[in-house]
This record gives structure tokens, sequence and C-alpha cells, in this order.
């Protein structure tokens, strides 16, 4: 597992833009158990951008990011016809190379900075 932290908001805000139709992903495995992902992380980035002018036209919480069947299906059922303008996904930095991979079309936005192997493990 990868540990998350999110981004300054000044650095999130900067990377978005102003006045744009944004898109998000969440991810419901690591990130998720660091406490910046799943349904709460996506609420809370929804939040952020909409104060700052934004409109949120899609927003899903993915079982993961980083497999690219998953971040495929995400992408061609949620983001794909909302009109979105960027798309901030909120995983670790294997989530946010995913959604480039798969080429959305728009620009990717990282919402959170990746620490390193989490050490939420224990290792003996």
């Amino acid at each position: 597992m990868l540990e998350t932290r999110y981004k300054s908001p000044e650095e999130l805000r900067f990377s978005i833009g102003e006045g744009k139709k944004v898109a998000i992903i969440s991810c419901g495995a690591c990130a998720n158990l660091c406490d910046t992902g799943g349904v709460r992380g996506m609420n809370f980035i929804k939040g952020l951008v909409e104060d700052w002018g934004n409109r949120v036209v899609a927003a899903r919480t993915a079982i993961a990011c980083c497999p690219e069947p998953i971040m495929r299906e995400v992408l061609e059922t949620t983001v794909k016809g909302s009109g979105a303008e960027v798309l901030v996904v909120i995983s670790c930095s294997a989530g946010v190379k995913t959604a480039v991979l798969c080429n959305p079309g728009m620009p990717v936005v990282a919402a959170c900075d990746t620490l390193g192997p989490s050490s939420l493990i224990h290792q003996d």
C-alpha cells in the first residue's frame, strides 16, 4: 500500500484553474485507507473545487485507481460525455499514471502526493 497526503489547496487550485468543469475519480483502496480517498475524500475535494468557482460534472469512487481495466471503465461510464475539462484523481501516483495512460482527453490533476510504502503496514 502506498501512503498519500493531499496536495496543498493552493497547488491543487492552481493546477485545476478557474471556471472549469471538473470530473473527480477517488480511489477506494490505498488512498481510502490513508483518509484521502474514498467517498469522504471525494466529497472533500468536491467541496474545495466548488468553493473555487468550478463545477463538478462527474464524481465517482473507484474500487482502485491503479488497475487499467477499472480506470477505463470509470472513465467510460462516468467521465466520458460529462463535458469535463479537467480530471482530478485522488489516489497515489500509480492511479494518476493509469489515468494518464488511459488518455481521457483532458488534463489529469493529482490531488495527492505519494509518500511511499505506508507505515500503517506492520513489518516484522
